[in-house]
């Protein structure tokens, strides 16, 4: 669905800063150390990621949750009647019966929970062949509560994208900006039958938010043609 509500936009900013700005999301400028868990980290590296944690949880948090909403609301309005759709999940307890998470309020009823978000645009950025500029539909950004992990619910979001732009903007591909680092991310989108554009150092300049700062960041770009093949002549004939 779409968000609705005051609370929707909320959540959805909450969802995103959870995802991307948390202290530990940022990625290592190296993808050969992105996850490593081993690495030995002396007292000075300790105190200083249990201060910026302080911080975070402090007030750092709070300001970039009310940044990005704003900056999600804004943007909706500014898009309206464009090729642009913000889609969220929502789940009033009963996606997974294992959750331990009680999602009642004082009178008994199941508040709907965003936990999942997926924002779909019409780029212009350069091609990866650095030609002119095009447009092109794209997932900019995709995340999933992490409780909500291997439900299958960003397959869900990524899939009622392509339905957005084949039967309403009527393309016939869909492209997706990973970033490098983002391992996790790549192996989804190859998943779901996405394939790298370019060769293997080929990138794209994807301008982003972080912690309330703009900055420009590569990212892979990948593409999923959304056109079945054509019959053949064969194929036809035998169909008649």
């Amino acid at each position: 669905t779409v968000p609705t509500s005051t609370k929707d936009w909320k959540q959805l900013a909450t969802l995103y800063v959870e995802s991307f700005d948390e202290p530990g999301k940022f990625p290592s400028t190296s993808p050969t150390t992105m996850g490593t868990s081993n690495t030995p980290m002396n007292k000075e590296d300790d105190y200083r990621e249990k201060f910026e944690d302080i911080i975070w949880r402090g007030f750092e948090k709070g300001w970039t949750e009310r940044y990005t909403y704003l900056r999600y609301v804004k943007t909706a309005r500014r898009m309206r009647g464009t090729k642009y759709a913000l889609l969220i999940v929502k789940d009033n307890g009963t996606i997974d019966r294992r959750m331990s998470r009680d999602t009642s309020d004082q009178g008994g009823r199941k508040e709907l929970n965003v936990v999942g978000m997926a924002e779909l645009g019409l780029t212009m950025d350069q091609s990866i062949q650095r030609g002119t500029l095009q447009p092109r539909p794209t997932i900019g950004v995709l995340c999933v509560g992490s409780d909500y992990h291997t439900l299958g619910i960003g397959r869900a979001l990524v899939e009622r994208c392509e339905t957005l732009v084949t039967e309403l903007w009527k393309d016939c591909a869909l492209y997706a900006e990973v970033e490098p680092t983002n391992v996790d991310a790549i192996k989804f989108f190859k998943r779901c039958g996405y394939e790298r554009c370019g060769g293997a150092e080929d990138t794209v300049t994807v301008t982003i938010t972080r912690r309330r700062q703009v900055e420009e960041c590569e990212h892979f770009l990948f593409r999923k043609s959304l056109i079945s093949s054509a019959p053949t002549s064969d194929d036809e004939y035998e169909l008649r």
